[in-house]
């Protein structure tokens, strides 16, 4: 019969096509449905309702019970163990907190590894005065401060009462990038070394010195560094140091005879030491 044969013809290239429609763009005969329900995947287990796909034919596969376990499940009592003594609030709350302590992987990360350590480097960096007959540049003492946790940097320069620059925190912390020229990326611990010196947002900073955690840590990584270096002394600070005991005297030297000769001028012919 016609219908027959339009159900043998579901597919274009079945075997058994219609000979009324040809096999041609337009002409493929198909099935019309009108309804299109979808299979339940909703199916419950001992452990509550799950959700199970369907197999490659569009079959559900449902869950085998166990009815050994359904049996010690009906049981009310088979989330305690009777066998011993149940542990207090306190107890419970003391052993949590005893692990929370004392646990430590055997992988640390570094945040653990590595927490509340900080390695401190002694700078400098040159900062050009302009309009100052006396001085052409001045040098800026800082601590460099490089936190092993994280990765981060501090720049800070310690104050001086009275200086009149703007002194305190120069960079905040945080993770400082290295030039482009340098290969990109972030500054590393592997990075500073005393005798080196670092661009930091095109400032360049020179490393003289290390506390002595720092030199125990880079001894521990099998590096060693140089020995600590003075801080350069510039127009500003070598005219407040004290004058050498040299120069006070060819100075008192001076003021002497300016006074006897000022004393001749004004009348006195001849040098009266003993006031006679």
């Amino acid at each position: 019969s016609p219908k027959k044969e339009l159900r043998a013809s579901r597919g274009p290239r079945g075997t058994h096509r219609a000979t009324m429609a040809p096999f041609l763009p337009g002409f493929v005969p198909h099935e019309l449905r009108q309804s299109h329900p979808k299979t339940q995947t909703l199916a419950y287990g001992p452990g509550g309702s799950i959700d199970k796909p369907l197999t490659a034919t569009g079959k559900l596969i449902l869950p085998k019970l166990d009815l050994s376990v359904l049996q010690h499940l009906n049981d009310p009592f088979h989330r305690y163990d009777l066998s011993q003594r149940s542990l207090t609030h306190d107890e419970k709350k003391d052993i949590k907190d005893s692990a929370r302590n004392t646990y430590r992987p055997e992988l640390q990360p570094a945040w653990l590894k590595h927490d509340r350590q900080v390695l401190r480097f002694y700078a400098y960096f040159q900062e050009a005065v302009h309009e100052n007959p006396k001085e052409s540049f001045r040098i800026r003492g800082c601590h460099i401060l490089f936190y092993l946790e994280d990765g981060t940097m501090m720049v800070s320069e310690p104050k001086i009462e009275n200086s009149g620059i703007k002194q305190g925190t120069f960079v905040k912390r945080h993770r400082v990038p290295r030039p482009c020229s340098l290969g990109g990326g972030v500054y590393g611990y592997e990075d500073l070394r005393v005798g080196r010196s670092i661009s930091i947002y095109s400032r360049v900073f020179r490393l003289i010195g290390a506390d002595e955690y720092t030199r125990k840590f880079y001894q521990g990584v099998g590096e060693t560094m140089l020995e600590d270096q003075e801080l350069p002394l510039d127009s500003f600070r070598a005219s407040e140091l004290p004058d050498p005991e040299e120069l006070v005297s060819a100075r008192r030297a001076k003021l002497q005879e300016a006074k006897e000769y000022n004393e001749i001028a004004v009348g006195g012919c001849c040098r009266n030491e003993k006031l006679q």
